[in-house]
């Protein structure tokens, strides 16, 4: 996974970026996450589950670094953080693999099925290539605690393309 960033216009508060933390946790997470902030460094993880955690790192007065494990879920969750941050503190979002800056969406991807939809978009897919994408999001839901569950969102209909061209 690439590393993303937030770039505020003023200086960065630990108290008010916790807060926030907090406040995300809440609106996307049910508070499911546990934050440990240690100084300028912030751990979201899901109890012991390593594939369900991010790391954010206060980089200077201006920037933020977050880290996520590998795998979807965590990449999912770097970019409701990034963007919410970035929403909250009127910054930008960057990231290591693009050289342009963005701005923040709020309320991008409120769901795992939305963060989903966005990645089988980025590709050119055929109908069989999104029923197969359909499969295997079934098979990685079923996977999960089962708290976690409540925060997949609906599942994709394989009988149904989302909204991106298909080229043969």
């Amino acid at each position: 996974m690439n590393h993303t960033f937030v770039t505020v216009k003023g200086s960065l508060s630990k108290n008010k970026l916790h807060d926030i933390l907090l406040k995300i946790n809440e609106k996307y997470y049910n508070n499911l996450f546990t934050i440990i902030n240690n100084g300028n460094y912030w751990e979201i993880q899901y109890k012991d589950y390593w594939q369900y955690r991010i790391q954010i790192t206060i980089d200077s007065k201006r920037k933020l670094h977050i880290r996520p494990s590998p795998g979807k879920f965590s990449g999912w969750m770097e970019t409701v953080f990034q963007n919410e941050i970035a929403f909250q503190l009127k910054g930008t979002c960057s990231c290591e693999a693009f050289s342009e800056k963005w701005k923040p969406v709020e309320n991008k991807y409120p769901t795992y099925r939305s963060y989903w939809s966005m990645l089988c978009e980025q590709n050119i897919l055929k109908l069989e290539d999104w029923q197969f994408i359909c499969y295997m999001y079934e098979k990685e839901i079923k996977c999960w605690p089962e708290e976690l569950k409540i925060l997949a969102g609906e599942s994709p209909n394989p009988n149904i393309l989302p909204n991106f061209e298909s080229v043969e």
